[in-house]
């Protein structure tokens, strides 16, 4: 992920998805934490979105509280930082914009 391609709000959400996996005690952050930390940002743009399209965002909130707490959780003493492998990963992936600019390479007429 090039996380120079981000906006500030983006990263900020990135960052407290793996707060919320790390308070969690998960091993991976996932899409479910990145949703959580968006709805949660001030100001939420994800939350306007979803609240115009007619998403009960408290309710969808309090969904996602309740998926997390059954995630498997870190054995003691043995907590590393959450990474971001999972669903989040490709989905970061698929959600970057520069492929999309790319040209095809050029081919010639024999090609």
């Amino acid at each position: 992920m090039r996380t120079d391609r981000l906006t500030q709000r983006s990263l900020e959400a990135i960052q407290s998805a793996q707060e919320i996996a790390r308070e969690r005690h998960h091993s991976q952050i996932d899409l479910e934490h990145l949703l959580l930390a968006l709805l949660d940002q001030e100001e939420s743009v994800a939350a306007s979105i979803l609240t115009r399209a007619g998403v009960d965002v408290r309710g969808l909130r309090d969904r996602l509280t309740a998926l997390l707490d059954q995630l498997p959780r870190a054995l003691r003493g043995r907590h590393r930082p959450p990474r971001h492998p999972g669903r989040l990963r490709p989905a970061l992936r698929a959600a970057d914009p520069a492929p999309l600019r790319r040209k095809p390479p050029l081919r010639h007429r024999g090609d």
